[in-house]
């Protein structure tokens, strides 16, 4: 997280107090709960979503106590998102460390992934935050159920598009990163017009993080990606790149070998990785909504310059993020 933000120290100081509050959140008397839940807050990874409430809130202005609480808050249901998706996943690890359910078995990770999830809601109680913000907030729950559960019904479907991808990222990963940027500037009292653009901004960013992610399982490793690549395809959960394949498989030989995976018949992947084409084609969509980000980050007010050009630095890192 340190090496991500430390250009912005003023960012990186107020994430320090969002990781502080998560911390004092999530304080139990269960000694064994705590060495659990430790590990998954300290390994904190670039806090995004924090740091856009932080960003989208100075083009207002708001109470510093209610902002660290707002970004704790989104971060700390964020994850909970995580817990559960290392169940969903069976992943052995999360940001380079064994995940709750490899470490605990999965029950006990879907409890802790509750916990969390609940500790972020009380964390909002505390707070007078706007009656319309927090329906925002709910409503973006929602939706990336909503994403979650659309994933699985494609569960080792073969015949999804690039927009049923588009519809299971946008409720799974962008919804999360347009409340983030708008949360913050609704409560920090920002016009329409400006909140608006900021959802938009953090959608299209959202959109392009994840397809970033599903490329790295293919150009990435192990120990620079900090979790186990690929997994998406033997639990069937078929991203981009193998959309993409599949689109010009006329012979149905990626069809038959993913039929062999799913199967347990065959674990070689290389095939996959060698598909230079349908790479290229995912790296060309993940450009589309770079670009996207970039032309809606320019279009914010002329006075707001500083946020501006740490929204386009992000977008930058986003562009040539190894991990």
């Amino acid at each position: 997280m340190q090496s991500f933000w430390n250009e912005y120290p003023n960012i990186e100081t107020k994430l320090n107090q969002v990781n502080d509050k998560i911390q004092n959140s999530v304080q139990t008397r269960n000694v064994e709960f705590k060495k659990v839940i430790d590990p998954v807050i300290e390994n904190r990874g670039k806090m995004l979503r924090a740091a856009f409430v932080l960003i989208g809130a100075r083009f207002g202005d708001i109470e510093e106590e209610k902002l660290i609480a707002l970004s704790s808050s989104v971060e700390m249901f964020h994850l909970a998102t995580l817990v559960h998706d290392d169940i969903v996943d069976e992943s052995k690890l999360r940001r380079g460390i064994e995940t709750v359910q490899s470490k605990m078995g999965k029950d006990y990770a879907v409890y802790t992934g509750d916990f969390i999830l609940m500790r972020s809601m009380m964390l909002l109680s505390e707070y007078d935050l706007n009656k319309s913000n927090i329906k925002m907030l709910l409503k973006s729950v929602d939706r990336v159920c909503q994403g979650e559960i659309l994933q699985y019904t494609f569960r080792y479907s073969k015949e999804a598009t690039l927009m049923d991808y588009i519809k299971i990222v946008s409720g799974k990963t962008a919804t999360l990163f347009a409340l983030s940027l708008s949360i913050g500037a609704l409560e920090a009292k920002c016009d329409s017009k400006t909140c608006h653009l900021l959802e938009k901004i953090g959608y299209n960013i959202g959109v392009a993080f994840q397809i970033k992610d599903d490329l790295l399982d293919f150009t990435g490793d192990e120990i620079s990606v900090g979790k186990n690549t690929q997994a998406d395809i033997i639990k069937g959960y078929y991203t981009l790149p193998i959309i993409m394949s599949l689109k010009s498989d006329s012979n149905g030989i990626l069809k038959k070998k993913l039929d062999k995976i799913a199967d347990g018949i065959d674990k070689d992947l290389d095939v996959f990785i060698n598909d230079k084409k349908a790479l290229d084609k995912t790296i060309e969509i993940f450009d589309r909504y770079v670009k996207k980000s970039i032309n809606l980050i320019n279009k914010l007010p002329k006075e707001n310059s500083s946020e501006k050009q740490i929204l386009l630095d992000i977008v930058e890192k986003l562009v040539k993020r190894t991990y």
